[in-house]
């Protein structure tokens, strides 16, 4: 399924708007891609490897990662929501200032 997400997310930068190739963007998309499948795959890692007496700690840190993971989604989230915005306060200021 991750291959066919990231197929998806080629398919649709590599078509060109605006006459421009977003691939720039489509390799960030990918990169995020890439960071949310490792920390869900964390999780399911420790489980796959826990055995002998690692098989108590790794259920409890896999129950409390698992936990976390919304609210490390929701940082993720936050966080690119404050790019985007400090990105588009970035464009809007250089727009004044070249037409000025």
């Amino acid at each position: 399924m991750f291959g066919v997400t990231i197929r998806r997310v080629l398919i649709l930068h590599h078509t060109r708007e605006f006459g421009q190739n977003n691939l720039d963007k489509a390799k960030k998309d990918i990169c995020s891609l890439a960071g949310v499948m490792t920390l869900l795959g964390i999780t399911w890692g420790l489980v796959f490897f826990s055995f002998g007496l690692l098989t108590t700690p790794a259920l409890y840190l896999f129950c409390i990662l698992n936990s976390l993971q919304g609210f490390f989604i929701f940082l993720w989230f936050v966080m690119s929501l404050r790019k985007a915005k400090n990105s588009a306060t970035k464009m809007s200021s250089e727009t004044r200032s070249t037409n000025s």
